[in-house]
């Protein structure tokens, strides 16, 4: 009875992932390329660096970071919280936060929940100290810089595992007569799928 148990958790578990997997990397990332709704174009002629995470496993194998801005539209007072790259800043903007385009630097970006709270609160905490500035979105919200390009790696990702189950499947099959070099290439490349899945998804 317990090892019957053992093997319906197991067996559940297993589907839990696969369609977490499959919402995160192919669901998901379809759904924000196609989505309409959410994309705003904002004409920036200002803006700052707010906020700086580093995520790791464990708090000690660095995984990478997420870089917060606010961006202020051109001839307003409205804000919008910004989540780009490191570049982003240096490649768009000036030392003293101007818009290096004198007609405000333009740019169409996701609208999405910020669903770490922990960021959220302080995001909420950071902007709430920066006086006469309005949030159409709300401080909830980031506007997504590079969600077409995380959307392209999810989906790229998905067929890489579809790959490797194929080929997983092939090597259990032909085991006998498959090399050990084989298994050893296999292996390296799950073990690389899953540190870019944990970059991408973190």
């Amino acid at each position: 009875m317990r090892e019957n148990a053992k093997k319906i958790f197991f067996i559940i578990s297993a589907i839990l992932l696969i369609v977490a997997f499959v919402y995160f990397m192919l669901v998901e990332p379809i759904m924000n390329l196609t989505n309409k709704k959410d994309l705003h174009t904002i004409n920036a002629d200002s803006a700052f660096e707010i906020l700086e995470i580093e995520h790791s496993i464990n708090g000690l194998i660095p995984i990478g970071k997420d870089y917060y801005y606010v961006a202020v539209a051109k001839g307003t007072q409205d804000a919008y919280i910004i989540r780009a790259p490191k570049k982003w800043f240096n490649n768009y903007f000036n030392t003293d936060y101007t818009s290096k385009d004198a007609n405000g630097f333009n740019f169409t970006a996701l609208s999405e929940r910020i669903d770490d709270y922990e960021v959220r609160d302080e995001l909420v905490n950071r902007v709430s100290q920066v006086q006469g500035l309005n949030y159409p979105l709300g401080t909830d919200y980031c506007l997504e810089f590079s969600y077409k390009i995380i959307a392209i790696k999810k989906l790229a990702l998905f067929v890489y595992a579809i790959l490797l189950a194929i080929a997983g499947i092939l090597i259990s099959k032909k085991k006998e007569t498959i090399n050990d070099n084989a298994s050893k290439i296999f292996l390296i490349a799950f073990v690389v799928f899953l540190v870019l899945t944990i970059m991408t998804i973190k």
